[in-house]
C-alpha cells in the first residue's frame, strides 16, 4: 500500500442502469500504475421525498455511462452463516448519520471492521467485503449486530431489528 506522500491514481466507471440497478467500479491505483484495491458498488435511485425507486434515470444521467461491464463483475454472493451470536446492541446516534435521518451506509464497514478480530486486522488488511443493504436504521433507534466465523477466513455479520433485517456483510482475508 501507498506511504504517506506517495501519489495514487483514483478511477471510477459508472455503467448503465439495469433494470432499478446503477453499477459503479472505483480503482486505486499506485504511482506504477499497479491496482491496490477495487470496489464494486450497486446502488438504487430513489426519490428522498416520495421514498420511491426512481426506475426511469434523470436526462441528465444519461452522458455519464459506459458500456456494460465485463471483468470488472465481481461475485456478489453472500455465503450462508452457521449460527449466529450476538455481538452488541448499537444506537443509530447522530454522528452515524446522515442528514435523510437515517444511519450512512458508510458506517457500516467502520462498525463491522471494529468487531473483526484484532489478530486478523493486524495480520492483513480482508482481501474482500460484501456489504448488502436491506432497510433503513433511523435516526435514534436500536438495532441488534450478530455474526458468526465463516470457515477459516471469513466472517458474517447481521443487523437487525426484531425481525428487520438492516444489512449483512461478508468479510473475506
Amino acid at each position: 500500500m501507498p506511504q504517506v506522500g506517495e501519489t495514487i491514481r483514483m478511477e471510477t466507471r459508472a455503467y448503465g442502469q439495469r433494470r432499478a440497478l446503477y453499477h459503479r467500479v472505483t480503482s486505486l491505483h499506485g504511482a506504477g500504475g499497479e491496482k491496490l484495491c477495487e470496489a464494486d458498488s450497486r446502488w438504487v435511485l430513489i426519490n428522498t421525498a416520495t421514498r420511491r425507486i426512481l426506475r426511469k434515470p434523470p436526462e441528465e444521467f444519461a452522458h455519464v455511462y459506459v458500456d456494460t461491464p465485463g471483468e470488472e463483475e465481481h461475485e456478489l454472493t453472500l455465503p450462508k452463516p452457521g449460527a449466529l451470536f450476538p455481538i452488541e446492541q448499537v444506537r443509530a446516534g447522530y454522528t452515524l448519520c446522515d442528514r435523510n435521518g437515517h444511519m450512512n451506509n458508510t458506517k457500516y464497514a467502520d462498525l463491522i471492521c471494529d468487531h473483526l478480530p484484532l489478530e486478523r486486522l493486524r495480520a492483513g488488511m480482508p482481501k474482500q467485503m460484501l456489504l448488502y443493504y436491506h432497510s433503513e436504521i433511523p435516526l435514534g433507534s436500536l438495532f441488534s449486530l450478530c455474526g458468526c466465523p465463516v470457515g477459516e477466513k471469513g466472517f458474517y455479520f447481521l443487523a437487525k431489528s426484531e425481525e428487520v433485517k438492516h444489512f449483512e456483510c461478508y468479510t473475506y482475508f
